[in-house]
């Protein structure tokens, strides 16, 4: 599975020492230039050398407008680029490069922790029949573990490290509960319900059993505290 990478989950799993988990789930990583040239310079200093190093190592490839016009894509990126403007705040010019990006390259996953209402999360999630899904941190956990990379306590503790180190204030069960009624009870398609499925039926597991399990396993170890 092929992911499109946003500024903000960048910097969180990187700054949380998390990354592995993106490698865990996605084939193929792609960066837009102006994310890793703009907005990581201005607010990922703290990262970028782990960062860079994953690019020069191959796990990350970042598109620039060089290789988008050598594969004949750069005036399809621009039409991408101005809708998706479109949609967003002036301040989220990061999700409009990866989401341009996602569209314009046939990717299917653009990973951002900006879930904010009406935001680019948010937006993408209530597109009918879109060809774009987007994660946030907490549910690229959750496809670590629904594919068995990764079991419920290591979730659990990977889930609560990022949101304590980055200041997320996001709660455990809460956000658990929204992603299950997300994939059981989309509200305007079932594209998304249908695409978790087929996910689990590839690694043979059951998603709402799996999340339950989850939920019980948190309840558990937060009353044994």
């Amino acid at each position: 599975m092929m992911a499109s990478l946003d500024t903000n989950i960048i910097i969180h799993l990187y700054q949380s020492a998390c990354s592995n988990v993106l490698f865990d789930v996605f084939d193929e990583i792609y960066v837009s230039a102006f994310i890793r040239n703009i907005e990581l310079n201005n607010h990922g200093t703290a990262i970028l050398t782990a960062f860079d190093k994953d690019v020069s190592d191959g796990k990350i490839i970042i598109v620039d407008d060089d290789y988008l016009k050598s594969i004949g894509m750069l005036s399809i990126y621009h039409d991408n680029f101005k809708e998706e403007q479109i949609l967003y705040s002036p301040l989220d010019l990061g999700e409009v490069h990866a989401t341009a990006l996602a569209r314009t390259l046939g990717i299917f996953a653009v990973v951002t922790d900006d879930i904010k209402l009406y935001g680019p999360h948010y937006t993408l999630m209530m597109t009918p029949y879109s060809e774009v899904i987007p994660f946030a941190f907490h549910e690229v956990l959750m496809l670590a573990y629904l594919c068995g990379t990764i079991e419920c306590e290591e979730y659990i503790n990977m889930f609560d490290h990022v949101n304590e180190n980055c200041r997320l204030n996001w709660n455990f069960s809460q956000k658990i509960k929204t992603t299950i009624r997300r994939f059981l009870e989309p509200p305007n398609t079932d594209h998304e319900k249908k695409w978790i499925e087929d996910y689990c039926s590839k690694h043979n597991t059951e998603f709402k059993s799996k999340m339950k399990l989850l939920l019980q396993t948190y309840d558990m170890l937060k009353t044994a505290q």
